[in-house]
């Protein structure tokens, strides 16, 4: 259930691939067929419904849609800007600097109109190691676009207090 809620664009692929491995293994390696039952709290959700009736095509056909419509890979490439320091304070007003500066950069090149700028938002794991984190996603539809935009974006630190860092992913694995 954690899954199928998590706040990543591939949570319901993941969720869906766990479930279709797990009923792929039940009965294997017996004469019987298999049963598989799925405790959850979410039964009408997309992926439990689709692993339950095989609809292997419509589920990546809706998932594409989703992904198309909200400008997610493949259709376009993302950057993952993570922001953390020691005060929470300090932390925030860095990511919004940050995002001020993005707005900026948006403003004064024709070749960054695409880009999209969301955020900052606390990071799924809003405290980690005892430093504060947010996030800052970014959309382009190419690479180089996305990778020129990062670099001019966090080659001025003077948005940053002291105590603040800026990694940045591009085409992150996950969304913490």
């Amino acid at each position: 259930d954690v899954g199928f809620h998590w706040p990543d664009f591939r949570a319901t692929e993941r969720s869906y691939q766990l479930l279709t491995q797990v009923t792929g293994r039940a009965g294997r390696h017996s004469q019987d067929p298999g049963q598989v039952f799925i405790q959850t709290y979410s039964p009408n959700h997309q992926s439990v419904q689709v692993a339950q009736s095989h609809q292997i095509k419509s589920f990546y056909e809706s998932e594409l849609g989703e992904r198309r419509d909200l400008n997610y890979p493949p259709f376009a490439r993302i950057a993952l800007l993570k922001i953390q320091g020691n005060d929470k304070t300090k932390t925030l007003q860095s990511s919004q600097s940050l995002v001020k500066r993005a707005y900026q950069l948006k403003s004064a090149f024709e070749v960054f109109e695409s880009v999209q700028v969301l955020g900052p938002a606390p990071a799924p794991l809003s405290r980690l190691r005892g430093k504060y984190r947010y996030q800052v996603l970014i959309k382009a539809p190419q690479s180089q676009v996305i990778r020129e935009f990062c670099r001019r974006l966090i080659q001025d630190d003077k948005c940053l207090h002291s105590g603040t860092k800026v990694q940045v992913d591009i085409d992150p694995l996950h969304m913490l």
